[in-house]
């Protein structure tokens, strides 16, 4: 398993940004627990940032907010994607969760219930 999570910085103790098409850092996280970063700042937008996700062989992603275009295009490739709904939630804290199936997988079903069909708080990615 290979997990991104949208950060604020380069830091093992990053927290999560809230909306992934603003996020400039994405924590790379191996099933050992290894952690790498990778930037995504020169990218424009959340479709961007998603394929670089795919570059990267990520399998699963954790979000606070995710815009339809990236989810469809994470999905195209079998990527999972789950949301983590707590505010300023490190790395670790983000993985425990996943780790102890306490945050909501994001399906097709369920997509416009959970971000609604208005971006969420006004983010748009």
């Amino acid at each position: 398993m290979r997990v991104a999570i949208p950060v604020q910085s380069a830091a093992s103790d990053s927290e999560l940004v809230a909306s992934f098409g603003k996020a400039k850092q994405f924590a790379l996280v191996t099933e050992k627990g290894e952690v790498s970063f990778v930037s995504v700042a020169e990218v424009e937008g959340g479709r961007d940032a998603a394929r670089t996700l795919i570059a990267n062989d990520v399998d699963t992603v954790i979000v606070s907010h995710l815009g339809l275009n990236p989810y469809v295009l994470l999905k195209s490739y079998g990527i999972r994607v789950y949301c983590e709904e707590e505010a300023n939630v490190k790395i670790d804290e983000a993985l425990k969760s996943l780790r102890q199936e306490r945050l909501m997988e994001i399906t097709p079903s369920n997509y416009q219930h959970v971000f609604g069909s208005a971006d969420r708080a006004g983010q748009t990615g």
